[in-house]
């Protein structure tokens, strides 16, 4: 049972995601949501891709088998974030991300209008979509990925 609830807490709901997210199987492999679907009775299904070699690998499967990839200094490196060395802060345009991982987005004449706690990489994902239309990628099918283990 124990087992059980700590997987559960661990796993990411598809309520949570969207085409595009990038998530890690419990191997620590990356891979990115191809495709959101409800064919399990009582849980949503995902369709995940991920590169092997010079091809694409599609893998059918439900969300008890994806984990959040934890925000971290080298993920915020590879999608753009400025680093400050002498302040405790990172941005991309006006998102701002503590060492903390405390997110701010601040507008209108530098008031912050959004200020939440932020750990899973897919919640940055989804907030740079809602308020920007942008996508953050880690270019998991591009040439120049450096690897999984690399950056988380």
């Amino acid at each position: 049972i124990v087992m059980t609830i700590m997987r559960r807490k661990n796993m990411i709901s598809v309520k949570e995601l969207r085409i595009g997210n990038i998530v890690k199987d419990k191997d620590g492999n990356i891979w990115r949501i191809g495709c959101i679907t409800g064919m399990h009775k009582d849980k949503g299904s995902l369709i995940l891709e991920r590169r092997i070699d010079n091809g694409t690998i599609k893998w059918y499967t439900s969300e008890c088998d994806v984990y959040p990839i934890s925000l971290n200094e080298r993920i915020l490196d590879w999608i753009g974030f400025n680093d400050y060395d002498n302040h405790d802060y990172r941005n991309k345009g006006d998102i701002t991300i503590t060492k903390d991982y405390v997110l701010s987005i601040t507008r209108l004449w530098g008031n912050t209008v959004v200020k939440m706690d932020i750990k899973g990489f897919h919640h940055l994902q989804n907030i740079a979509y809602d308020l920007y239309e942008t996508s953050l990628d880690l270019n998991i099918f591009d040439d120049d990925y450096p690897g999984d283990t690399s950056l988380v």
